[in-house]
C-alpha cells in the first residue's frame, strides 16, 4: 500500500483499543501502531464510511405506552470523601433528579436490514438514528460496509412476518441485557399481532447465550420463535418492530424494566440466601470489600 493515504484520526476512531494504547504511549501514533503490527492484524487505514442517518418516519408508528415519572436521591456514601470532587458533582446531578413521564414508542419499519448489534438500516442502506444505542464510528462504519455489500448482491429474500428487535450494543453484557434489551420482550410480548417473531443476538459467550435464552423463555416466549442475528451476517425483514424510549444507556432507565425482572422473579423458586464469591478479574473495575 502507499503510506501517504494512511488516514490517522479515521485509524483511531475506526479502532478505539489502538485509540488507547496511543494515549497511553505504548504507540507514538496509529501509524506507528500499523507499522508495528496493525498490518498484519488486517487493520483498514482508509477513511470510515458514514451512512445517511435517518429517523422512523411517524407514520410507521404502530403504538405507544408510557413509563411512569419517578425521582432519584444519593445513595448512602462510605468514604466519599475519597471520590474525586468532579466525579461527585457529576454524580450529584445525576441522583438527584425528578423524571417526568416518558412515551414507549414501538414502529413497524417494512424491508430493512440488521447488521451490527441492532443497527438497523433501510432498503437503501440509510441508517436509523433510533437504531445506534451506543454504536461507535468503527461499529457504524462494519456494519454499513456488511449491508452495502448484502444489498449489492440483490438479496430479497426477507424474514417474513413481525420480528421484534430486541438487540441494542451491549449485548454481551448481563447487565445491559435484563434491563435495557429484556424489558422490550416484556412490554409488548401481548402488544403484538399473534404472528411475530423475536430477533436477538447469538455471542461467543456460551454463558451469556444461555441467559439470553433462558430469560426470554420466563418471559414466555418459545424457543421457536426466536430469530438469532450474528454480527457480520446482515438479514433483511420484511416487517421489523423497533422499540424506542425505554432507556437511554447511563441516563435514563424506565421503571417498566423493574416490571420485567420483578416477573421473572416470581416464575423462579426461592432457594434460600447463600454467600456468593464476585470476581472481576481483568479489568479496571475493582470489587472491594
Amino acid at each position: 500500500m502507499q503510506f501517504s493515504t494512511f488516514d490517522e484520526q479515521a485509524y483511531l476512531e475506526r479502532y478505539p483499543d489502538v485509540a488507547l494504547a496511543v494515549g497511553m504511549n505504548h504507540f507514538s501514533s496509529g501509524y506507528s501502531h500499523y507499522i508495528a503490527c496493525g498490518f498484519r492484524e488486517g487493520r483498514v487505514v482508509t477513511g470510515l464510511l458514514k451512512p445517511e442517518i435517518i429517523d422512523i418516519p411517524s407514520a410507521s408508528r404502530e403504538g405507544s405506552l408510557f413509563s411512569p415519572a419517578f425521582s432519584t436521591s444519593p445513595p448512602q456514601l462510605f468514604n466519599g470523601q475519597v471520590m474525586p470532587g468532579d466525579l461527585h458533582y457529576m454524580y450529584s446531578n445525576i441522583w438527584n433528579k425528578y423524571r417526568p413521564e416518558t412515551e414507549i414508542v414501538c414502529s413497524i419499519l417494512s424491508d430493512v436490514v440488521v447488521d451490527g448489534q441492532g443497527l438497523v438500516f433501510d432498503s437503501n442502506g440509510r441508517l436509523y438514528q433510533q437504531t445506534i444505542h451506543q454504536a461507535g464510528p468503527h461499529e457504524i462504519d462494519e456494519a454499513y460496509r456488511n449491508v452495502r455489500s448484502y444489498l449489492e448482491s440483490d438479496n430479497r429474500l426477507a424474514m417474513s412476518g413481525v420480528t421484534l428487535l430486541c438487540e441494542k450494543s451491549g449485548i454481551e453484557n448481563f447487565g445491559h441485557w435484563l434491563v435495557e434489551m429484556l424489558p422490550i420482550v416484556y412490554l409488548y410480548y401481548e402488544r403484538l399481532e399473534q404472528d411475530w417473531f423475536l430477533r436477538a443476538h447469538v455471542v461467543a459467550n456460551l454463558a451469556m447465550n444461555n441467559v439470553v435464552r433462558d430469560s426470554i423463555e420466563l418471559i414466555g416466549i418459545k424457543p421457536s420463535r426466536i430469530r438469532w442475528g450474528m454480527q457480520g451476517m446482515p438479514q433483511r425483514y420484511e416487517r421489523l418492530a423497533v422499540v424506542h424510549g425505554l432507556s437511554r444507556h447511563g441516563h435514563f432507565y424506565s421503571p417498566r424494566a423493574i416490571e420485567c425482572l420483578e416477573s421473572i422473579a416470581a416464575k423462579v423458586p426461592r432457594r434460600g440466601r447463600h454467600k456468593i464469591w464476585v470476581s472481576r478479574e481483568k479489568t479496571t473495575r475493582t470489587l472491594t470489600e
